[in-house]
């Protein structure tokens, strides 16, 4: 009996630590996400809000300011910062060990109801996760698109308004 107890305690230690390792990797959050997506944004903005900037009919004194102040002031570090941040390892961890090792440990302990249950509960608690990890990156990544392509119509309208006449 103790010698199961202590089999026990050791295998649910290293799923729990699994477990605890896949909920703090990559993508964690939407923050985790969105910080991947910035040097993208920037790089694809930068230009369009410098092309609104130039063809902008108000304040032509203000406006050459501000366009000497981001071509030279800002703009090399638009190009330096997403290099910095994209390159920025990210940890993503394999759940799979994981769930053979619930399944594992299920069938070995199949005889005592309360550890079925408990690796029962650890194995919803993973679902749920996986579930989670893998809906915050469609949504980032649909959030992000919309805000590239919004500020490339606005750009694109705004010009050929110009343009026009």
């Amino acid at each position: 009996m103790e010698i199961t107890k202590t089999t026990f305690q050791k295998k649910i230690s290293e799923i729990e630590h699994l477990l605890e390792n896949y909920k703090n990797s990559y993508p964690k959050n939407y923050g985790e996400i969105f910080e991947r997506w910035i040097p993208f944004v920037i790089l694809i903005v930068a230009p369009i809000i410098l092309i609104n900037l130039i063809y902008s009919p108000y304040l032509k004194l203000i406006k050459s300011l501000i366009v000497e102040e981001f071509l030279f002031r800002l703009f090399p570090f638009i190009l330096i910062y997403p290099l910095l941040k994209y390159f920025k390892k990210v940890t993503k961890v394999d759940y799979t060990e994981l769930e053979q090792k619930i399944r594992v440990t299920k069938e070995e302990f199949s005889e005592y109801p309360d550890v079925v249950n408990y690796l029962n509960k650890t194995e919803e608690e993973l679902e749920d996760e996986i579930e989670r990890k893998n809906t915050i990156t469609p949504t980032v990544n649909l959030i992000m698109i919309g805000i590239i392509l919004i500020a490339i119509l606005i750009t694109v309208g705004r010009l050929s308004f110009l343009f026009r006449y």
